[in-house]
């Protein structure tokens, strides 16, 4: 079974301790599956830079504080720009 990308980088924010409420600023376009695998390379690839990403815009907990930062307007991941563009799976 494939997760959607948003659902993987769920799981990733939610291991890092995440605040749930800032995964809805999340969102991901195009293919879902780029990199050519067995294993499901190009939804760990995109869960994780979109996890990241929510992280560098302020979502997570702050370190000094304790308290989740709120206020992210949105965040979108595109899996042709996370796993390189050009190298498209073949059909099927």
């Amino acid at each position: 079974m494939i997760q959607e990308i948003p659902d993987i980088a769920a799981r990733i924010w939610q291991q890092a301790d995440g605040p749930a409420s800032v995964l809805e600023a999340l969102t991901s376009s195009g293919p879902r599956q780029v990199l050519p695998s067995y294993f499901d390379v190009t939804g760990l690839a995109t869960g994780s830079v979109a996890a990241a990403t929510l992280a560098a815009c302020g979502g997570g907990p702050s370190p000094q504080t304790g308290r989740d930062s709120a206020g992210i307007a949105s965040v979108q991941v595109i899996t042709l720009s996370v796993c390189g563009e050009g190298r498209r799976a073949a059909p099927g």
